[in-house]
């Protein structure tokens, strides 16, 4: 059995637990890996998984990491596509730690970029961390994307990225991964 489905639905089953108990429906992240990319059945598993869950796909996104258009980028483009058609969205994750390119950038269907942890953990260190952090938010906003910061330890990093319109911050600062319990407890006191 297909480890990354498995996550896929454990997440979502998570996901309408939540909802059964009054919480609102929240994205639920999903990391896809390389080699589950490359099987020939990949995109008709995603559907099937997803339409077996009942969420709302909307609700729904895959996280792909620039590695993955190292190999067969048409093949990954179509895939993509494929994925978008219902309705989830797309983030490449750890982006600025791997293969970024321009031109990939133009082709890729994403909707979110997530900024690598090694890029946010130097700010405090390095200008030149900050310029890089502030032209990965531009650029993500040049293609009507939202931003994710990974990796946010410190305050300083939050202040940073608030007053650079990152959409997004999450990491340490806010919060350690937590168990189905622990969000819930964590949820109930937003």
């Amino acid at each position: 059995y297909d480890v990354g489905l498995w996550v896929l639905e454990q997440a979502l089953q998570e996901h309408k637990r939540l909802i059964a108990k009054g919480f609102p429906p929240l994205r639920v992240s999903v990391n896809l890996s390389v080699v589950q990319f490359q099987g020939g059945s990949f995109v008709r598993d995603i559907i099937r998984t997803i339409e077996k869950s009942g969420v709302d796909p909307q609700y729904i996104e895959l996280e792909i990491t620039e590695s993955l258009f190292a190999k067969s980028f048409e093949d990954v483009i179509k895939k993509l596509y494929r994925l978008k058609e219902l309705g989830l969205t797309i983030a490449i994750d750890d982006f600025g730690k791997g293969y970024s390119s321009l031109h990939m950038l133009k082709l890729v269907p994403f909707d979110r970029i997530k900024i690598d942890r090694e890029i946010i953990q130097r700010l405090d260190l390095e200008r030149k961390k900050a310029s890089i952090t502030e032209i990965i938010i531009l650029l993500a906003k040049a293609y009507s994307a939202s931003v994710t910061a990974e990796g946010v330890e410190t305050k300083g990093q939050a202040d940073f990225l608030r007053n650079t319109a990152c959409d997004e911050i999450q990491g340490f600062y806010y919060s350690r991964p937590l168990s189905a319990d622990a969000l819930e407890e964590f949820l109930s006191k937003e």
